[in-house]
């Protein structure tokens, strides 16, 4: 090989070494973000937090997808966790939420046997925004049991649609367990209820003093508002 080649080599050798050590260096100079927690804030916030570690608009990018469980207009997830850094030429992407998709639709299920508060769960769960919650006197279920709604179970509604629950209201009052409770407890219950009490005592040796050992109605009774009930406490 000739000395003009050999120089030639060199040179392009020495070339390709100034240009990595270039491509390394501005790598290590180029500006490097750390991202901070960006969910659950707004667009603006975003963009307020962004300007003031002036992060480049182009490296920042939103996208928006239906939720139900995030507000319209917060963010759902980021592509990099807070705390990270955002490599060079490395963008951003934030999740914007769009609120709940009204054009689904959901399906009454039959809330036979459920409560007031199931029923009113999966409403929430579903985001319908038009319920209207009755009550219809009825002895013959606990309180808030559910009775009716419209439209029926089975039917396609949009979470937008009128939706009315009927629930039952009674006058009975059902009988919880008073173990452990002492007399104030009792008196509070009794007050809540619209139920009187009487009481007597006797020692135990079991019981402290004061606390409950029996009644006249039994747990899971269910008696009138106004109803009198005798409590046998521990003297």
């Amino acid at each position: 090989m000739s000395r003009r080649n050999r120089l030639y080599i060199f040179l392009l050798a020495l070339a390709a070494a100034a240009a990595a050590a270039l491509i390394i260096c501005l790598n290590l100079m180029a500006p490097k973000y750390t991202i901070e927690t960006l969910t659950g804030k707004t667009e603006a916030e975003i963009n307020a937090w962004a300007e003031s570690i002036s992060l480049p608009s182009e490296r920042l990018l939103y996208t928006y997808i239906y939720s139900d469980t995030t507000e319209e207009g917060k963010a759902i997830s980021q592509s990099v966790n807070a705390g990270g850094k955002l490599a060079r030429n490395q963008v951003l992407t934030v999740t914007m939420s769009l609120g709940p998709n009204v054009d689904t639709s959901v399906s009454i299920p039959d809330f036979t046997g459920q409560t007031l508060e199931q029923i009113q769960a999966w409403m929430e769960e579903n985001s319908m925004t038009n319920v209207t919650y009755t009550t219809e006197d009825n002895n013959e279920l606990e309180e808030g049991t559910f009775i009716s709604i419209s439209p029926a179970a089975g039917s396609s509604v949009k979470p937008e649609a009128e939706v009315i629950v009927t629930t039952s209201h009674t006058d009975l009052v059902t009988v919880p367990s008073f173990s452990g409770m002492t007399r104030a407890n009792i008196d509070a219950w009794c007050e809540e209820n619209g139920v009187y009490a009487r009481y007597t005592y006797e020692w135990s040796g079991t019981t402290y003093s004061g606390y409950y050992i029996r009644s006249d109605v039994s747990e899971g009774d269910r008696i009138e508002a106004g109803s009198t009930i005798t409590f046998v406490l521990a003297s």
